[in-house]
């Protein structure tokens, strides 16, 4: 990248993937397929989603003896079909990070009535909302 844009150039890294990876090579007849449990959690900033994922990959063989792991697997413990890659999900709780917007803190005098707090409070969070960009 230095040589494409210099020696000015700083990359960081906007969401971090940690995981555990236990691999297993698994015979389902005359199938060799290999079976991967992640997890661990992507992290961008405070915010994290949990990542517990299991993969089956037909390295040799038939297509039914994969489906066939699959169903003994889904017998066995509960799961789900998941199509989100580990990088959506880091790029999604970006997303999320950049959309929040803290409120002005408010000021309010403490002989104020009531009714008078309460017309008050929306502004500072109004006027945040209102400076925001909607795609």
């Amino acid at each position: 990248m230095k040589t494409e844009f210099g020696d000015n150039i700083r990359v960081q890294p906007i969401f971090d993937v940690e995981i555990e990876r236990h691999v297993w090579n698994v015979q389902e007849d005359d199938s060799k397929i290999e079976f991967v449990v992640d997890r661990g959690a992507a992290i961008a900033g405070e915010r994290r989603a949990p990542i517990h994922e299991a993969e089956l990959e037909l390295k040799d063989g038939s297509q039914s003896d994969l489906f066939a792991l699959a169903r003994k697997i889904e017998a066995l413990v509960p799961v789900k079909l998941g199509v989100r890659s580990k990088a959506e999900r880091g790029y999604r709780l970006v997303e999320r990070q950049q959309t929040v917007f803290k409120a002005e803190r408010l000021h309010l005098d403490k002989n104020a009535r009531a009714s008078a707090a309460f017309q008050r409070s929306p502004q500072p969070a109004f006027g945040s909302f209102a400076s925001t960009k909607m795609f």
